[in-house]
Order: C-alpha cells, then sequence, then structure tokens
C-alpha cells in the first residue's frame, strides 16, 4: 500500500495529489456512465479538478484516492465536505471510476472508510448525503454500510433535464457504534498524522 490512511481487506483510502487528475480522474468525471447520477452535468477541466481539489481540504472538507490494497491501482475518490464543526456534521460522496470494480462491494467498503474517517478521525457526531432515487446500487449500497434512509426530497434534483427524487440518508455516532466497521477497518496513524497536516 502507499500511504494508507485507512484500509479493509480489499481497500484503502489515501491522500488525493493533483497527479491523480491524469491517472483517471479527469476520465471518469467526463464519462457519462460514471457520472449519469451526480447533479454536476457536462464536461470538466483539468484546471477545474485542480481548483476542485484545492477547495476539498480541511478544515472545509476531506478528500482521498481509493486504492485497492494488492495492486495500489487509484480507482474513485471519497469525500467528506461541508463540515459544520460546531454541529459536528458534514456531508459525504464517493464516486468508484474503475467500471471493473463495480458490483463487487467496493463501493459499500468505502462508505465503511468513510464512516471510520468521520467519526473515528474527526469525531464528528452525523455524516449525510442524498442519492437518486434512480440509482439503485448507490441505494442498495448505502443501505448495507449502515445508513439510515431519512427521507426523500420529492423532484429535488435535476440530471439532463429529468427530475429525480433524492432519497436522504444518514448515520450519526449512534448508528456507526451499531456497525462493525470499526473491527475491520486499519488506520495507519502515521499516514493520517502527515494527511492532517496538509
Amino acid at each position: 500500500m502507499i500511504s494508507p490512511i485507512v484500509s479493509t481487506k480489499r481497500t484503502y483510502l489515501r491522500s488525493i495529489r493533483t497527479a491523480d487528475i491524469d491517472r483517471g480522474w479527469l476520465k471518469w468525471i467526463n464519462d457519462p456512465e460514471i457520472t449519469k447520477y451526480l447533479t454536476h452535468q457536462g464536461r470538466s477541466t483539468r484546471e477545474f479538478l485542480k481548483n476542485y481539489l484545492k477547495s476539498s481540504t480541511l478544515p472545509s472538507a476531506y478528500m482521498f484516492a481509493v486504492c485497492r490494497k494488492e495492486s495500489d491501482k487509484y480507482i474513485g475518490n471519497a469525500r467528506i465536505h461541508s463540515l459544520n464543526w460546531r454541529q459536528k456534521r458534514g456531508a459525504y460522496g464517493r464516486m468508484i471510476g474503475e467500471k471493473n470494480q463495480h458490483g463487487i462491494g467496493i463501493g459499500t467498503e468505502v462508505l465503511g472508510l468513510i464512516a471510520y474517517v468521520a467519526f473515528e478521525i474527526l469525531e464528528l457526531n452525523r455524516i449525510e448525503t442524498g442519492v437518486i432515487s434512480a440509482n439503485v446500487a448507490s441505494i442498495r449500497s448505502n443501505e448495507k454500510a449502515g445508513m439510515i434512509k431519512e427521507g426523500v426530497f420529492r423532484e429535488s434534483a435535476d440530471i439532463a433535464g429529468t427530475f429525480f427524487d433524492s432519497i436522504r440518508f444518514g448515520m450519526t455516532i449512534n448508528d456507526y457504534n451499531k456497525t462493525d466497521w470499526s473491527e475491520n477497518i486499519t488506520l495507519h496513524t502515521d499516514n493520517i498524522d502527515k494527511a492532517m497536516e496538509t
């Protein structure tokens, strides 16, 4: 593994780097099949992603590269954002860009890693997200990861001119403590210290 922060048996998160833009991120974000359920539509440039990365740093956000453990292959991104330190909450998202990594449970593992970072490292009380109602795979992986379906924002997301419901998921520290993520995730202390400093 290359500078892992947290890891499961198959997957780990490391700090994302500018070089990752050309290692897959730019290709994924401009692939309509990968981004069909994202509210951000349209072509993204390298410069746009550089600025996005610069804005995705603490104290407002924390962004990671998702990698496979056995090969160190970079396969996607994960992000905790909209951090409200007074209320101890934030939002989360992830994108598995490599299509051959879909449908094998990696997305669920990444949600577990996000939850671990949110509650064990950042010491938040709550994380939340919205999932487009047509994105069945994401809904299922949120449920499998222990996220709680909390409601529906009806026709709140415009995807290419069609309005979809947004399914709202959340997890509190109490919900997290009912899962077994803390038992199945390894924290790499030296690397988290370095990541928090940057």
